[in-house]
């Protein structure tokens, strides 16, 4: 994975992360075992310090209960990280699409796409 200024990674309430091979998960893992992060809709949190991931930042974000994800609920997630980042003055990120919902993640991108398109512009 390149290098960014903040990786977004999403995760699912009581279930953890929603990634796969993205290096240093085991740091993330660390952050969910001590309950740092309980993964609420539109929760986040940034996270400075973890030296295994390629970026200086990590952006935590909850998307809620698995049965209650919908794109809908995902892109105000989004929306909700887009100005948590612009709040911090982070100009550049890169989002991990959650894995495991159930919606294609080709209508998670579209949808992640748009609801930046309604913070930025």
């Amino acid at each position: 994975m390149p290098s960014a200024a903040c990786i977004i990674v999403c995760a699912v309430q009581n279930e953890g992360w929603r990634v796969s091979d993205l290096d240093g998960a085991e740091q993330l893992q660390q952050l969910w075992d001590r309950e740092d992060f309980q993964a609420g809709q539109g929760d986040n949190l940034l996270v400075y310090g973890l030296p295994e991931l390629p970026a200086r930042r990590v952006l935590l974000l909850g998307l809620g209960q698995a049965e209650k994800l919908s794109v809908q609920t995902f892109s105000q997630a989004v929306e909700q990280a887009i100005r948590t980042l612009q709040a911090n003055g982070v100009a550049d990120a890169v989002l991990c699409l959650p894995t495991g919902t159930g919606i294609a993640p080709a209508a998670l991108a579209r949808h992640a796409v748009l609801a930046a398109a309604r913070v930025l512009y």
